[in-house]
C-alpha cells in the first residue's frame, strides 16, 4: 500500500467505475436488443459498434490532456457517460435505431474522455519507479470489478423482472376493466378459429406473455437509471481530485 500514494486512490475508484459502466451495458443492452425489441444478432452488434465511431476522439484526447485541466476532461466523461446510460432508461419497444446508435455513441465518446484523462492522472503524475505497480493496480481493480458487476448486473435484472411482474399480475384480474377489456377483445379474436375454452387460454397467454415483457423491461429502466444516477452523482467528486499541472504537461 505504500506504493499508493493519495492521488491514486481516488483515481483508481473513477476508473473503475467507467469500466464498471462499460460492463453493465455491454452485459445488459445486448439482452435488451435481442430479448425485448427482437433484434438479431447481427443487428444488435451493430448497433453497439456504433461506439467504435468515439475512437475518433482517441486521436486528440491526448492533446487534450495537455492543454486542459484533467478533471474537465474527466468531469465531461462522465456527463456523456450519464446521458448515454440514461437515454437507455427511457428506451422503449419502440425506440428508434437512431435512438439506440446515438446512445451507443455518446457513450463511446463518454469513456475517451473519462479512461484516458483518469488513467494519466492515475499513473503519469507518478514517480517513474512507482508507475508499474500502480498500472498493476490499475488493471488488476478494473478486472476485478468488471467481472463481478458483470455478474451482479445479470442477477439483478432477473430479480427485478420478478419484483415487477408480481406487481404486474395484480392487474390482470377481472376486477379491472382494462384488463377484461383487452382479454374479451382477444378472446373473440381467437374465436374465429378455436373453441370458446381454448380462446380464453390462449388470449390469457398472450396478456401473460406481454406482461412479461414490461416487466423485463421495466427492470432495465430500473437498472439504467440508477447506473445514471451513480455517474451524475460522481461528476461533483472528480473535481476533489489533486492536479499536478506541472507533470500534466510532460504526459
Amino acid at each position: 500500500m505504500a506504493i499508493i500514494e493519495l492521488i491514486l486512490i481516488p483515481a483508481i475508484l473513477m476508473g473503475v467505475l467507467v469500466n464498471v459502466m462499460v460492463c453493465v451495458t455491454i452485459i445488459l443492452l445486448p439482452q435488451y436488443y435481442q430479448d425485448l425489441m427482437h433484434y438479431t444478432a447481427s443487428l444488435t452488434g451493430l448497433a453497439l459498434a456504433s461506439r467504435v465511431v468515439a475512437c475518433v476522439a482517441l486521436f486528440f484526447i491526448g492533446k487534450l490532456c495537455q492543454m486542459y485541466d484533467l478533471r474537465l476532461l474527466i468531469a465531461s466523461g462522465f456527463v456523456f457517460i450519464g446521458t448515454s446510460i440514461a437515454m437507455c432508461a427511457n428506451l422503449n419497444l419502440q425506440s428508434s435505431p437512431t435512438a439506440i446508435i446515438l446512445s451507443n455513441v455518446l457513450f463511446g465518446i463518454g469513456s475517451v474522455f473519462a479512461l484516458v484523462p483518469i488513467s494519466a492522472l492515475a499513473l503519469g503524475t507518478l514517480p517513474k519507479d512507482k508507475i508499474p505497480d500502480a498500472a498493476g493496480i490499475h488493471s488488476l481493480s478494473k478486472c476485478v470489478t468488471g467481472s463481478m458487476f458483470t455478474s451482479l448486473a445479470s442477477s439483478f435484472a432477473i430479480s427485478l423482472s420478478q419484483v415487477h411482474q408480481t406487481y404486474l399480475l395484480k392487474n390482470m384480474s377481472v376486477y379491472n376493466p382494462v384488463f377484461v377489456k383487452h382479454f374479451s377483445v382477444l378472446k373473440g379474436f381467437f374465436m374465429h378459429n378455436l373453441p370458446s375454452i381454448s380462446a380464453a387460454r390462449k388470449a390469457n397467454a398472450m396478456l401473460y406473455k406481454q406482461l412479461l415483457v414490461q416487466a423485463k423491461l421495466s427492470a432495465f429502466a430500473d437498472l439504467f437509471q440508477f447506473a445514471a444516477l451513480v455517474t451524475f452523482l460522481v461528476i461533483p467528486l472528480v473535481f476533489l481530485l489533486k492536479v499536478n499541472f506541472a507533470k500534466q504537461k510532460q504526459i
